[in-house]
Parts: C-alpha cells; structure tokens; sequence
C-alpha cells in the first residue's frame, strides 16, 4: 500500500484519530471526578469552540481553544495501547 499513495492518506487517518482522542480526553477526565461524560458544561464548550466555528477558524485553533492547550498524543497512545 505504501507505493501505491496509501501513505497519506493512512497517516492523515492516524492523526484525526489522535486528534478526536485529544479531545474526547477533556470528557473522559469527567469520568475520573465521578461525573458523567455526557456534561451540558463541556457539551456547550465543545458546541461553541469546534462546531460553530465551523471553517472561519482553522482546526488547531480550534482544537487548541477547546483544549486550553496545545495538541497532544498522549490520549491516543493510552487508548491504542490498551486495546
């Protein structure tokens, strides 16, 4: 697959799956307070920060907004190790 420019587009998969780990991280810290991952606080954050926006911001502000931070990997290397 490699020579036949599957790369791109398997690498670019990898990365919006350590992306949506990154941020469904900030629901699952929930869990660890004993509450809920479905939160109407963290619900309207996301709401207003990633799909409002829509295409006036690009995706790493967003994220980043969303985040308080900077993108991380660490999210995704926990859950791909654990399965």
């Amino acid at each position: 697959h490699l020579l036949m420019g599957y790369d791109a587009g398997y690498y670019g998969y990898i990365y919006s799956k350590t992306y949506a780990a990154d941020l469904f991280s900030q629901f699952e810290e929930l869990s660890l307070e004993d509450r809920s991952v479905i939160d109407c606080d963290l619900g309207r954050k996301y709401r207003e920060m990633i799909l409002s926006p829509g295409a006036t911001l690009d995706g790493a502000t967003m994220r980043r907004n969303f985040l308080g931070r900077d993108a991380s990997k660490d999210a995704f290397t926990r859950r791909d190790l654990t399965k």
